[in-house]
């Protein structure tokens, strides 16, 4: 391993997505700090340096930082979505009362009233 190489890895041990393996082909090189496979897809980003028909170098890095962090934002965003949902139908339950079934409360009250002595009609018309 040449200066180079360790300088690349020490570089890329103390970010957000370390370092966690490492091939180098010319001249045959292998870094490993974990088992990339045991990582999901999602989990690790491969980089690969090629010539065109061979990889020269091939790097792994832990990307589980990462995921975690999107799945957090994932649940608050999901939250603060069911949070407007909830006050929005609150306040649309509001103006349907006020706006809607108050009014058709009043009228039947009104029409029984009518039902029930017609002659009370006529004072109805100023109310």
């Amino acid at each position: 391993m040449c200066i180079r190489d360790s300088i690349y890895i020490s570089e890329h041990q103390s970010i957000r997505t370390p370092l966690i393996f490492l091939d180098i082909g010319i001249p045959q090189y292998v870094y490993q700090t974990a088992d990339p496979s045991l990582l999901r897809a999602n989990g690790k980003i491969t980089s690969i340096v090629s010539d065109g028909d061979r990889a020269l170098a091939v790097s792994i890095f832990d990307d589980r930082a990462n995921s975690n962090m999107n799945a957090w934002f994932g649940l608050i965003r999901t939250a603060l979505v069911c949070l407007a949902l909830t006050v929005g139908a609150i306040f649309l339950t509001q103006d349907t009362n006020e706006l809607v079934l108050i009014p058709i409360e009043e009228m039947l009250v009104k029409v029984k009233r009518i039902a029930n002595n017609p002659i009370e009609a006529l004072s109805l018309i100023h109310i």
